[in-house]
């Protein structure tokens, strides 16, 4: 989808050639390095889908399946984010078809499936058990979810975790931004 061939700028562009394009927009091209393929975040910033996220709602409706990676290096153990469709705009009520990856604010570095079912309807799948990725070392995570409702957990190639959750994406309706990073 992205080669971040790019050394500068502000947009990464989307080179797949499938679908509309999905752009991604970085707030603060300063926190960000860009180098051997990769983009890696090293301030506060924001990246953000310039539309909505058609090419990857209409994969997971056709599916129900979803692999989201990710190399992250936590600076603490607070909360971060991974990865989010949709967040909330800072209210009490999230949208319908918000999902989002994150790190959870504890010292074992549990992480968290969040998403939105329907108006009101907030749910949660915790994947803990092991040891989470290291304060201050770039790990390699990957989240699984099968059509089954199955999720697994893998942190360095590592199967760490699994749970089951029906109805994971919710209603995936929505046309807000696509966030990578904590927003």
């Amino acid at each position: 989808l992205y080669d971040f061939r790019s050394t500068e700028g502000d947009v990464v562009t989307d080179r797949s050639g499938v679908g509309p394009p999905l752009n991604l927009r970085i707030a603060n091209p300063k926190a960000v390095r860009r180098s051997k393929g990769a983009l890696e975040i090293h301030g506060t910033t924001q990246i953000l889908s310039m539309q909505q996220a058609t090419k990857i709602i209409r994969a997971v409706r056709r599916s129900g399946e979803i692999t989201i990676a990710a190399w992250v290096k936590p600076a603490g153990t607070g909360w971060g984010g991974i990865l989010a469709k949709s967040p909330s705009d800072g209210g009490a009520a999230n949208h319908s078809g918000n999902y989002e990856l994150r790190l959870q604010n504890n010292a074992s570095q549990n992480f968290q499936w969040l998403y939105e079912a329907g108006p009101g309807i907030n749910s949660s799948v915790t994947l803990g058990g092991g040891a989470g990725p290291t304060v201050g070392l770039w790990s390699h995570i990957a989240l699984t979810h099968d059509s089954a409702g199955n999720f697994s957990l893998y942190i360095n190639g590592a199967q760490t975790s699994t749970a089951v959750a029906a109805n994971a994406f919710g209603t995936i309706t929505n046309d807000n931004p696509l966030y990578i990073g904590t927003r």
